[in-house]
């Protein structure tokens, strides 16, 4: 009876922690020198904070300057001031062992470079989509590792003018 008792206690528990992690907040930012608001929701485990240049996302942390761990970002750059990422860059994150993918996708309606970058020993990862919005560009970034979870979050992006 005590196993009984203790399977659904677990079970309760299991539903408990993915209903938590299913739960997702909007989050809004006015982006004043692109005249518009950006929108997107993130999971209620994440923290989200403006940075410089860069909506962040990340776990809450106290171990640096920042609130956050920066897992995933939409950085903002002004389209002259752009530059992607070399190949030299990614050999300097990875090393010469990685493996590269890269496809587009649509996005806000208008196809994007999506780039998945994987070190080979599983120890690094890296996703950008690449997204041009009147003179800026929006790189979307996750550097924490694959999550359907960074999907959902980049799919919930909108964009409107003011």
């Amino acid at each position: 009876m005590k196993k009984i008792y203790f399977l659904v206690l677990l079970s309760c528990f299991a539903f408990l922690i993915r209903a938590q992690n299913n739960t997702w907040i909007n989050a809004k930012q006015q982006l004043e020198d692109l005249g518009c608001t950006i929108q997107f929701k993130y999971p209620n485990n994440l923290k989200f904070e403006w940075i410089e240049n860069c909506l962040c996302i990340g776990t809450k942390t106290t171990h640096n300057e920042y609130s956050n761990t920066m897992d995933w970002g939409i950085w903002l750059y002004e389209a002259t001031n752009y530059h992607s990422l070399s190949s030299n860059s990614i050999k300097t994150m990875f090393g010469s062992n990685y493996i590269i993918k890269k496809d587009t996708i649509l996005l806000l309606g208008q196809k994007v470079l999506h780039t998945q970058i994987r070190g080979k020993n599983g120890n690094k990862y890296l996703e950008t989509l690449i997204l041009k919005y009147k003179n800026w560009i929006l790189e979307i970034n996750n550097d924490k590792g694959y999550s359907k979870d960074f999907e959902l979050f980049y799919k919930s992006i909108s964009i409107k003018d003011r």
